[in-house]
């Protein structure tokens, strides 16, 4: 089982869904069919069901709607510090996602 975070639209920028799933390319295309916006895996962790709730309270502030989720720095920068504690794998992710947070701080573009 694996806690993923997937975006949607552009990088670090749409919405971020936090789920769980034992596929996760699988739960992945499954929700593309559905999604008018382009998805993307964002990256994913070892955890099941009470790990995807523990996250979803500790970011329920930032809760738009279901399991949707405001891109805010905290959360952003707790994927990336998660992705980066999971190995060399995940770094590119990380990278990308902490570099377009900086940008949208720096522009004004995302509240801190």
């Amino acid at each position: 089982m694996s806690v993923y975070f997937v975006g949607s639209g552009k990088l670090g920028a749409g919405l971020i869904k936090i789920g769980y799933a034992e596929d996760v390319a699988a739960r992945l295309s499954s929700l593309q069919v559905g999604s008018a916006e382009p998805l993307h895996l964002l990256g994913d962790l070892p955890g099941d069901r009470e790990a995807e709730e523990w996250l979803h309270n500790r970011f329920g502030h930032l809760r738009v709607r279901g399991e949707w989720f405001l891109p805010a720095p905290e959360l952003l920068d707790f994927i990336v510090e998660s992705l980066r504690s999971e190995g060399e794998a995940k770094l590119k992710h990380a990278d990308a996602l902490d570099a377009e947070k900086n940008q949208r701080l720096a522009t004004g573009s995302l509240a801190a």
